[in-house]
């Protein structure tokens, strides 16, 4: 289903009523039932899965002073950043 405002997709929220996640539409004359839940089932061993990548950041041939200036400029944006 689509929301009549915004054309987005509506989706079930926790009380079980159709919601559009972009302008906050829902539908109040439709309630959903099971088939309308959305579910992501994770198994543990891919929860838990971590992958270590164990290589030297020059190795790639990266000169340092390349890295270096990359690290300030990520220092500067964090600094400017605003919400």
């Amino acid at each position: 289903m689509f929301c009549p405002e915004c054309d987005s997709v509506l989706v079930p929220n926790k009380e079980k009523v159709l919601m559009c996640k972009d302008c906050g539409y829902q539908s109040e004359d439709e309630k959903i039932n099971e088939k309308y839940i959305i579910k992501d089932e994770i198994s543990e061993e891919q929860r838990t899965k971590i992958e270590v990548i164990d290589e030297d950041l020059n190795s790639g041939g990266v000169p340092e002073e390349m890295i270096e200036e990359l690290r300030e400029q990520y220092r500067e944006a964090l600094e400017n950043f605003e919400l």
